[in-house]
Order: structure tokens, then sequence, then C-alpha cells
């Protein structure tokens, strides 16, 4: 929250070059504490407040969900919590994004669509293990896809490239891949490197 002011000339030339900029808050991956719940609560309140008075305002905000699976079911419910205290705070004037890592159940995801505009699946995990096909990546985000497809969502499917994982050319491979897969489908917005 403290260098929100610094990133108002970034996000003004974002916006006359035609780009959306959302203020990523990043919470702790250990999960939800009452600590870390005020910081973030703290940064929206920030970012608020920033576009109430800036020259060019975030257009939403991005954070990044908890791990969430049978095994975390107070994951999944801290992760709620904490989108519906975001609202609150924003009076749903901002859009939201969040990450949903690759752990996450896919059965929580219909619980927060009525708090997010825009999923981003990842499709690699902490330890940086992600494949590296279409087929690959299609089969890893199919039931994650159906379940904000259902909702009406929208989602981009974000993709890890290590330097030495693919030349450029697959990299592109990749990404036509799955824009050629995803054409039909109303819930693809793109990909996210």
């Amino acid at each position: 929250s403290e260098n929100i002011w610094g990133l108002e000339r970034f996000v003004k030339t974002a916006h006359e070059n035609d780009m959306q900029v959302y203020a990523m808050i990043l919470s702790d991956p250990e999960g939800v504490t009452v600590e870390n719940a005020a910081s973030v609560a703290e940064t929206v309140d920030a970012v608020v407040d920033y576009n109430e008075k800036s020259l060019a305002g975030f257009d939403g905000i991005s954070i990044a969900l908890n791990p969430c699976n049978e095994d975390t079911e107070k994951a999944c419910e801290d992760n709620l919590m904490l989108l519906q205290e975001i609202r609150e705070s924003t009076g749903n004037s901002l859009p939201l994004a969040v990450d949903v890592p690759s752990s996450y159940d896919q059965s929580a995801i219909g619980e927060v669509s009525d708090y997010v505009e825009l999923f981003v699946i990842l499709t690699y995990d902490a330890e940086s293990n992600s494949p590296d096909s279409t087929a690959e990546i299609v089969d890893s985000v199919a039931a994650k896809m159906g379940e904000i497809r259902a909702a009406g969502g929208d989602a981009l499917i974000s993709v890890a490239v290590a330097d030495d994982f693919m030349t450029d050319e697959s990299v592109q491979d990749l990404l036509e891949g799955l824009q050629e897969y995803y054409a039909q489908d109303s819930a693809f917005m793109g990909t996210e490197i």
C-alpha cells in the first residue's frame, strides 16, 4: 500500500496504450491470518482511495487464492471470506481477478464465482512443475474451465515458460494451440505467461 502513488504514471501510460492494469495484492501463501487479512484490507482501502483521487485509477484488483481442496476446507472458507471483504471494501466498484493455483479444487470455483470477474488458472505449481504441451494443459485445466464456463465467468490460462523450457517457436506453438482449442469457448479470454 505504500507505493501505490508511485505507479500513477505507469497506469496512465498503460491506459494510453489501451491496456488495463489491475492492482495485484499478494496474500500469504501459508493462509489467511488476522495479521495478513488486515494487511490485504489496508491495501484494498489504499487502492480505493487512490482510484478516487488519481488521474489514472486501477481497472481492478488481482489476488491469489490460497490452495483449496477437500483436505484444506479452512483455506476454501478463508478465500471466500477474503473475497467478500474485498467486495465490501470496494463497494463492488472494481472488478476482481483471482489466481487459481493448479491444486485448487474445481468445485470451489463455483463458490467464489459470484465475487470474481476473471479467473487466472495457473497451470504450474510452487515447485515450477508445469505441463509443456497444449494437450497436457487442456487436460489439466478442463474441469476448472468447465466450472468457470458454467458460472458464466471469464478465464485466462497462465503458463510458465522458463529459459530452458522451450524455444520461442515452441512457446508460440503452445499459445496458438491453446487459442485454437478454446476459440469457441465463451469463458476463454486468452493466455498469460
